[in-house]
């Protein structure tokens, strides 16, 4: 990665008091060797964005407060890495992508030979733009799932190409207009992919821009999402024909329909265990919201929701 800075610091508490300064306060506790420590970053800016390669050279735990001015998105590039934010917990190598919690600390544990990339957002960037799309200023803060997984993890992993891209390009005319460009889609690709709490409304607030069938099925989809349903089900209810709802999906939703109705069974499981006792059945709820192989089910609520099924439950 070409970039705009490198810095080297050696000395683990100079390194852990350049990162709260830079980034948010910390705790950097060096579990390897003091010799091996050598913190590596190297930043770049992208018109307000930021992008950093970072690595400490030996195993390190960091603990992290949260942030108030930016959202920092990481991607492990190399090594492995242990993050812990609330209950959740998830290890991970190469592709796990991690976005810090505004409201929560966050504990991170790194092999000696991790690396990682860092895009770093100003919050009140995310914000101006979730309150355009909605067309009102927000009542709530915006907060994000810790964990990217599923089509937004690989959707994540493309732009990242890009935006390494375009630092490794020699071409500097017309930079000013490539950035703007480039915020635009980290911003919208964030706000319109990874799971956060303004989701459901910005989805509603472009449930107009979708073909008449297409609203018409997910309304039915949300009507019978307890029901055993097929394609063919659907499609017959709205008066289509399977390619025409299929093709309408991908072009106004960019997912299939039953994409779109796992998504609804899902967040039905989700809203129910937050609200039942603790000695409920998971696979009971699973099964009636039409989820009937119990490891795949537990798979998608986690790259969804960020945590199991069973810690939702326990969740106070």
């Amino acid at each position: 990665m070409r970039t705009g800075k490198e810095l080297l610091i050696r000395d683990s508490e100079e390194a852990s008091s350049y990162l709260g300064a830079r980034y948010s306060a910390n705790h950097l506790q060096l579990i390897g060797k003091p010799a091996d420590f050598a913190m590596e970053l190297r930043t770049q800016p992208i018109g307000e964005l930021e992008l950093a390669s970072l690595r400490f050279g030996a195993e390190v735990h960091l603990q992290q407060e949260p942030s108030q001015r930016t959202l920092l998105i990481s991607t492990q590039t190399q090594g492995w890495a242990r993050i812990q934010t609330g209950a959740t917990c998830r290890d991970g190598g190469t592709g796990l992508i991690v976005i810090d919690p505004m409201d929560d600390r966050v504990s991170k544990r790194f092999s000696a030979d991790s690396r990682r990339i860092h895009v770093r957002v100003p919050f009140d960037a995310l914000e101006r733009k979730c309150a355009e799309l909605l067309g009102h200023r927000l009542q709530r803060p915006l907060l994000f799932a810790p964990f990217v997984g599923g089509s937004a993890q690989q959707h994540w992993l493309n732009l990242l190409q890009v935006l390494l891209g375009h630092l490794e390009s020699p071409i500097s005319i017309g930079a000013a207009a490539m950035h703007r460009a480039l915020e635009e889609m980290v911003l919208l690709t964030l706000l319109t992919e990874q799971p956060h709490n303004h989701r459901e409304a910005l989805l509603a607030s472009t449930m107009s821009l979708a073909p008449r069938h297409v609203r018409r099925a997910e309304e039915y989809m949300r009507e019978h999402a307890t029901s055993p349903l097929t394609l063919s089900d659907i499609a017959h209810a709205v008066g289509v024909s399977v390619r025409t709802l299929s093709d309408g999906f991908q072009r106004s939703r960019q997912q299939s329909p039953m994409q779109f109705l796992r998504d609804i069974r899902l967040n039905g499981v989700h809203a129910e265990l937050c609200q039942a006792a603790p000695d409920t059945s998971v696979a009971a709820v699973a099964e009636r919201w039409g989820f009937n192989h119990p490891g795949r089910f537990s798979s998608a609520y986690r790259t969804r929701f960020g945590q199991l099924p069973s810690q939702t439950l326990r969740k106070p």
